[in-house]
């Protein structure tokens, strides 16, 4: 049985495809990543979501320090 999977652009269950530092991104969500142009409505959402998803991942900025 193939486990679904919350896709964390669409949030659909979906099987996994994409996973991006733990998240899982659907293989129709990845499409229209790829096809998307900035100047496009959609690829303002698509930031937001990719951003969140780094966020929650607790990534930071390397420290040269």
């Amino acid at each position: 049985m193939v486990e679904l999977m919350e896709c964390s652009i669409c949030c659909k269950p979906k099987k996994e495809n994409l996973i991006l530092l733990g998240k899982n991104i659907c293989s129709e969500c990845e499409e229209r990543i790829v096809q998307s142009n900035a100047g496009d409505l959609s690829y303002s959402v698509f930031l937001e979501k990719i951003k969140d998803i780094l966020r929650t991942a607790g990534s930071k900025e390397p420290s040269i320090w």
